[in-house]
């Protein structure tokens, strides 16, 4: 198994929130056992630098999967859950994109934010360089075939607030699976750009915090 990647820039952001808090990472299987081996997988990350970690994830299979591994994770829908529990901090990192009930997770997230906590989002950028060249050359910027929408700061800021959220902070960076060659090219290529940080790099990160109910 590979140690944590401290230079990835998810893992940086991330990490920096939780450490010594008390936290739920949602959509910690990320599509793929394998992830587990690698370097880049967030959730080991955050359990590293937490208090305390509970995972949770749809794919009942790398539930117990990682439960076998020694992983405190749960099985459940990030769309409606009730762990009966409150944390000081919430991650959803690139799991929004995945979903089809906003309200339905959103209301599940305030649910279990303690007082003052933190909810931390990161969601690929439609506005990256790489996906208009794709789209000029091969007619669509080819998201995941899973991913359901695109979200840009402007969209999911107002998603938030229409949910009971205020964001206190937007970020732009890149993470890049760099074990393949492309990927390595493109990281290497996006240090020399001279572009917007809405153009230059390939993920929206942001810290929101629960607002007060009225």
């Amino acid at each position: 198994m590979a140690e944590v990647d401290r230079s990835d820039a998810k893992i940086q952001f991330f990490t920096s929130l939780v450490k010594g808090k008390k936290v739920l990472d949602l959509g910690v299987v990320q599509h793929d056992l394998a992830k587990y081996e690698v370097g880049t997988w967030l959730h080991r990350a955050i359990v590293e630098a937490s208090k305390d970690c509970t995972g949770l994830d749809i794919d009942e299979e790398g539930v117990k999967f990682l439960q076998n591994k020694g992983y405190k994770v749960v099985h459940g829908d990030a769309q409606d859950f009730d762990l009966d529990e409150k944390f000081e901090v919430i991650v959803a990192g690139d799991l929004i994109e995945h979903l089809s009930n906003f309200e339905g997770f959103l209301s599940s997230v305030s649910l279990h934010l303690k007082s003052g906590g933190k909810f931390s989002i990161s969601t690929p950028n439609p506005f990256w360089w790489r996906h208009a060249v794709k789209i000029l050359f091969r007619g669509s910027a080819e998201p995941h075939p899973q991913h359901t929408c695109w979200f840009c700061d402007t969209t999911l800021t107002q998603l938030l607030n229409r949910n009971g959220f205020l964001v206190e902070e937007v970020h732009y960076n890149s993470i890049y699976d760099l074990s393949t060659l492309p990927q390595r090219i493109t990281r290497l290529a996006t240090r020399f750009l001279w572009l917007p940080d809405k153009l230059k790099y390939n993920t929206i990160m942001m810290v929101a915090k629960k607002l007060p109910e009225q």
